[in-house]
């Protein structure tokens, strides 16, 4: 039983009608913080007024902290982000030893082995840069060897781009080097929470490929 609830067949008491008064407040800004709209009580007691609007105000400046927040919490993964993509291109670099585009080649590399031949600009949309800096390094790996164009079925005057033989070693040879090193880090984090990281980099992706970040960037231009 509640503190303040009368007892079965009890006479109605001064405690019981302020009881009653206190569970309408209660209830009236219960209200107010579920649905964020002035409700008034039904008998019009005026005094319900500034407790409506004291909750009304208490409950903005909580969604204005609460998005506060995320706000910071995001723009503090972008940063490490940003971090964690410059420390894994000077990781590639001192494992592959390739020079300064060592990571654009690698992925062309390896997404030519997993996908096959491709268009230059096909290539360019998925990254996403420009068609001219994915040609340098298309042309770079074609002098070596590591790539050769091929007629385009859909295309005459867009060429397919395709692994060589000696690309696909040379991506076989990345991979067991990778494989070998990675197996050997020691990392004190559960696989699950690597895959929960994964999920929330592809969610973060996702949004800043989304509909409504190519309109929010076109209202700025």
């Amino acid at each position: 039983m509640l503190p303040c609830a009368a007892g079965r067949g009890a006479r109605p008491t001064a405690t019981a009608s302020a009881c009653r008064v206190h569970l309408d407040r209660s209830l009236a800004i219960m209200t107010i913080l579920l649905s964020n709209a002035p409700v008034g009580r039904a008998d019009g007691d005026a005094a319900e007024k500034p407790v409506q609007g004291q909750a009304h105000r208490s409950f903005q400046r909580a969604a204005a902290e609460s998005e506060g927040r995320s706000l910071a919490a995001l723009m503090s993964f972008v940063d490490e982000t940003r971090a964690l993509f410059h420390r894994l291109r000077l990781a590639a670099e001192q494992l592959h030893r390739r020079g300064e585009l060592s990571a654009g080649l690698r992925n062309i590399l390896r997404d030519l082995n997993r996908l096959g031949p491709q268009t230059v600009p096909q290539m360019a949309r998925a990254r996403p840069v420009s068609r001219q800096h994915i040609q340098a390094l298309v042309d770079r790996l074609a002098e070596e060897g590591s790539v050769a164009f091929m007629d385009n079925p859909a295309h005459e005057r867009s060429r397919l781009v395709r692994l060589t033989p000696q690309g696909k070693q040379l991506v076989e040879a990345m991979n067991r080097r990778e494989a070998e090193i990675l197996g050997r880090l020691k990392i004190n984090i559960p696989g699950r929470d690597l895959l929960k990281g994964a999920a929330v980099l592809r969610a973060v992706r996702q949004l800043f490929e989304s509909d409504q970040w190519k309109r929010l960037v076109a209202k700025k231009r």
